[in-house]
């Protein structure tokens, strides 16, 4: 399960590499994000706009905001048989715009490690999620997200056996553009292993090591 994400690419960088007009999105600098953080996104009622969204899916009808911690990651093979992501999944689409995600292996010698994924072609990758707006009994609407995982492919199977959904730049308008759950349903598989990179972190704290595998 991917639970942490590398955050690098300025405001301005998003902006360029997707193509946006629009920014909403205060970044932190480079930096690590987990559940509950604040992650860029683009939505699909909103596909010129960057902004944000609390990672961690709260669906409408949740009677507290803690429900997200439980829907960080949505399995592919869930979105149509799970209440939590059901409406999202027919009308709530998002990319989660990132510059990698983690996974925890374990390197030859048997220490583990995070091992963090990339582009291999550099820069931020779109990931498909689910994104809602959930109204609390006081305050301001709270907007969340969720990833979604697919089975992993050969590249990432080395780590683990599921992965985000990386979508290359004609999914990614399909993503946002979908309104056939079967064709939505078709965009979310692994992509091809050639367009991810790898890098090694030893959990010792020492330095990168060569690509994992």
């Amino acid at each position: 399960m991917c639970k942490l994400f590398y955050l690098a690419a300025s405001d301005s960088g998003l902006i360029d590499a997707f193509r946006l007009f629009i920014s909403e999105w205060k970044p932190g600098g480079s930096r690590d994000a987990g559940p509950g953080d604040d992650v860029p996104v683009i939505l699909n009622d909103a596909p010129d706009t960057l902004t944000s969204a609390r990672w961690g899916l709260v669906p409408a009808t949740a009677a507290t905001d803690g429900f997200g911690r439980q829907l960080v990651n949505a399995r592919s093979d869930s979105l149509t048989e799970r209440p939590s992501y059901r409406s999202a999944f027919r009308s709530r689409h998002c990319l989660i715009l990132v510059d990698g995600f983690y996974e925890r292996g374990r390197q030859p010698d048997g220490s583990r490690a995070l091992v963090r994924f990339s582009l291999a072609s550099g820069g931020p990758m779109a990931l498909a999620g689910l994104w809602e707006i959930w109204d609390p009994p006081v305050g301001d609407p709270l907007r969340t997200c969720t990833m979604i995982t697919v089975p992993a492919n050969a590249f990432v199977g080395r780590v683990h056996g599921r992965m985000p959904c990386v979508l290359g730049p004609d999914e990614q308008q399909a993503w946002l553009s979908c309104e056939d759950p079967a064709d939505a349903a078709a965009l979310l598989k692994p992509c091809p292993e050639d367009m991810l990179e790898s890098c090694v972190l030893p959990l010792d704290g020492g330095p990168p090591c060569p690509p994992f595998g």
